[in-house]
């Protein structure tokens, strides 16, 4: 993950959400029992021992790699900050996300690759098959900025149903925002229909800058890795902004 193309903001409400996560997480670690080598989980005053290998010792060492890789990912955030972190996440809230359309259970129900299309593209990135060159592009962009995504999972919108090209979920406000790309503008037919769906969109209450990003681009010119790596960017930021507010704060 590539903390320095989070805005610091959000990498503020990271912090605050993992190390709340954290501390939810029984302290798990690793040693020797009778010579044989165990995972001690302790949770409160309780501490038990699992044989490494057993069902519950499987568990004990998945949840042992999770407070690795959360471990992990707040050091590096705290690295990225010339300012004490956690003094600065102390003077914040993060308010969730409230609505249902795109929260929590939207995200976790969605179903990735909805569509039916044959696939013959040669834009494979971590299993996934994707359209275009530039669906590949943002895929990457979203990978390497660290952030959870779906690729192309059905929207409801209405009477009717949408397919967005990417659902990417911020777990910090339990919310998720889509992508789509328009990359054949010079197409006066796909003009039209796209414009339907961003009309389906609208009416549907998914608003542009808030639930909806769009990147676009012809047969000739298309975003650069750095177009798209700036749009999610600032679009985290307009996220973030509704979401983490100082302590105290009045929010209505």
């Amino acid at each position: 993950m590539n903390i320095i193309s989070l805005p610091k903001n959000y990498l503020i409400a990271r912090y605050i959400y993992l190390t709340e996560k954290l501390s939810e997480l029984p302290a798990v670690s690793v040693g020797r029992h009778k010579g044989s080598p165990v995972f001690r989980v302790r949770t409160g005053d309780r501490s038990r021992i699992f044989k490494e290998g057993s069902a519950n010792g499987i568990k004990a060492r998945n949840l042992y790699e999770l407070r690795g890789r959360v471990t992990a990912i707040i050091e590096e955030i705290r690295k990225s900050f010339s300012e004490d972190i956690g003094k600065i996440s102390s003077g914040f809230s993060i308010r969730p996300y409230e609505d249902t359309k795109l929260g929590r259970e939207f995200y976790r129900s969605a179903v990735p690759d909805a569509t039916t299309f044959e696939k013959k593209s040669r834009y494979v990135l971590n299993g996934i098959n994707y359209r275009s060159r530039v669906e590949f592009m943002i895929a990457q962009v979203l990978t390497d900025m660290g952030l959870e995504f779906k690729y192309e999972c059905d929207i409801p919108c209405g009477d009717t149903t949408n397919n967005a090209d990417f659902l990417v979920y911020l777990p910090e406000f339990g919310r998720c925002f889509m992508i789509e790309y328009l990359g054949r503008l010079d197409d006066e037919g796909y003009v039209y229909r796209n414009s339907v769906k961003i009309r389906d969109y609208l009416s549907s209450g998914y608003y542009i800058g808030t639930d909806l990003l769009i990147l676009c681009g012809n047969e000739v010119e298309m975003p650069s890795m750095d177009t798209i790596r700036s749009s999610i960017r600032h679009m985290i930021e307009l996220l973030t902004s509704q979401h983490l507010t100082p302590v105290g704060a009045v929010t209505f």
